[in-house]
């Protein structure tokens, strides 16, 4: 079981598939934290309904420093609209 960490930055439509599939049982994964460089992103609003922490981060620093706050095995970038 992968734990990951999914960055997005807009609507969370891949996140919902992630969910979808992690609920279904076709993807071998948890969902550790959510962020976003979007402080309102909808992508946010959904992580906090689906019970995933959601967290938004301005830069790439504040990412890394979320992130070592996990057991993370993968980062995903899902609509992640920046350089990380």
């Amino acid at each position: 079981m992968q734990k990951i960490a999914v960055l997005l930055s807009g609507s969370g439509r891949t996140l919902d598939n992630f969910h979808e599939g992690i609920q279904a049982g076709t993807m071998k994964a948890e969902i550790q934290v959510v962020v976003s460089n979007v402080g309102d992103a909808l992508g946010l609003e959904k992580a906090q309904k689906y019970g995933y922490p959601a967290v938004h981060a301005a830069d790439n620093s504040a990412i890394n420093t979320i992130l070592a706050e996990y057991d993370i095995d993968l980062v995903i970038l899902a609509g992640y609209l920046k350089l990380y």
